[in-house]
């Protein structure tokens, strides 16, 4: 057998690498979490997600009653005082919430569709025109009539993770994926089984 030592060489190189990336990344340490009090409410404030295009922190709040997006912007280390987002994404009277960005102009939520039986929560798309995101619309070729929402995108835009209890008897949540087909729509979701367990 005949041993290829340029791929021997290019191996080791990796390995070390890799060695020294996990090494790195060992070593790393977080500060302790502080209480980003202007941020805070007595209500629920969750599912933060920073638009990199715009340079702000989204994130949820109930302190109206319903969940609705808030923004804030970080500057020298300190945040701004939230402002509630205007425009159609907060729908009065209603729940949104988890937001993920592809781009400057188009975003993904999680909001309620109503269906025959009852209401359920699924993804829709929003676009930014004119200084302010649209009303959502349900982004159709992956919408059920099951709990579907929680989306996030991948760095590369390629591929979109979210959550579903789609199919389960139980009714518990796990990990799907759909991936980002040459004409721009979004492919049929498979469930992420190397992810996903017995429970939610």
């Amino acid at each position: 057998m005949q041993i290829n030592i340029t791929l021997i060489k290019k191996i080791q190189i990796i390995l070390i690498f890799i060695f020294c990336s996990l090494n790195l990344l060992a070593n790393e340490k977080w500060a302790e979490p502080q209480n980003i009090n202007i941020l805070n409410s007595q209500e629920d404030d969750f599912a933060p997600c920073w638009n990199k295009y715009q340079n702000k922190l989204y994130f949820n709040s109930t302190k109206e009653g319903y969940s609705y997006y808030y923004t804030t912007i970080f500057e020298d280390g300190i945040f701004s005082i939230p402002e509630k987002l205007k425009g159609q994404l907060n729908q009065e009277k209603n729940n949104q919430a988890y937001i993920t960005f592809e781009s400057e102009e188009v975003a993904y939520i999680s909001t309620f569709e109503q269906y025959s039986r009852q209401s359920l929560m699924n993804i829709f798309t929003s676009f930014f025109k004119k200084n302010e995101w649209t009303k959502p619309i349900l982004l159709n070729n992956l919408a059920t009539e099951s709990f579907t929402g929680q989306a996030t995108i991948s760095p590369d835009n390629q591929f979109m993770i979210f959550v579903s209890n789609n199919g389960s008897e139980q009714g518990d949540t796990d990990f799907w994926i759909s991936y980002k087909e040459g004409n721009g729509n979004w492919s049929e979701a498979t469930p992420l089984n190397v992810l996903n367990t017995f429970g939610n």
